[in-house]
């Protein structure tokens, strides 16, 4: 029993060091800090309640990957990718419900209908990311760097977005409805098509951003950075 174990530990070093072989699918509850799976294959692999802070997931295939999962007290693991990297990692259509990223890298990432709903972004860095109608109702985004994201009729419905970055992202037919955004800069942003009823926007910077003339009377009522500026698509 001690060889095999040995054995089994000296095959995750070398996986986990040298980002060679596929993952095992099972890495559930596991102590993940620092490890380094740049370039791995990690598809299918089952992160329930681990805690990756730190982690190294850069260019990795994380396709159907799970980061939370129901358990029968009626809670979800929540997984800890705290200032992990995930620049460039493919993460479409993964659970990552609830999970923890505060100011994780996701630069360049695909996380096209990822579901994102309740997450801790805080301070996250999404430039260039693609989230194409991924989840991020109730999540937190507040200091949040979305620059030049593409978000096409991404949800982010009633989160706390207050001094978050879109410049020049691509938000058409985003829900955005509920949502605080308080001081918030989407100055050359696309928002055409986009719902930001009921929406908190004081201090909010739409310079030279494109939005649809139907949501101008509810902007003329909030306190707008540049609002002279904006411009009102037909």
């Amino acid at each position: 029993m001690k060889l095999a174990y040995f054995y089994f530990k000296i095959f995750f070093i070398i996986v986990f060091s040298f980002g060679i072989l596929k993952c095992s699918t099972d890495l559930r509850n596991r102590d993940l800090k620092g490890k380094n799976f740049e370039g791995m294959d990690l598809r299918d692999t089952d992160f329930s309640g681990a805690d990756l802070r730190g982690a190294n997931l850069n260019n990795t295939d994380m396709g159907k990957v799970k980061f939370a999962k129901l358990v029968h007290t009626g809670r979800h693991r929540i997984v800890n990718l705290t200032g992990a990297n995930l620049s460039g990692a493919l993460l479409n259509n993964a659970n990552l419900l609830s999970a923890n990223l505060f100011k994780a890298v996701v630069r360049k990432a695909e996380l096209r209908g990822t579901n994102l709903s309740g997450t801790d972004l805080r301070s996250a860095d999404f430039t260039e990311a693609d989230l194409t109608k991924a989840d991020m109702s109730g999540a937190k985004l507040s200091h949040a760097n979305f620059t030049n994201a593409v978000m096409t009729g991404a949800d982010m419905s009633g989160s706390l977005i207050n001094n978050a970055n879109f410049r020049s992202a691509h938000l058409r037919n985003a829900n955005i409805s509920g949502a605080r955004l308080k001081g918030s800069d989407f100055s050359n942003s696309d928002l055409r098509g986009a719902n930001f009823s009921l929406a908190n926007i004081n201090g909010a910077n739409f310079y030279k951003s494109s939005i649809d003339k139907k949501w101008k009377a509810s902007f003329k009522s909030a306190r707008i950075i540049n609002f002279n500026t904006i411009i009102w698509a037909d």
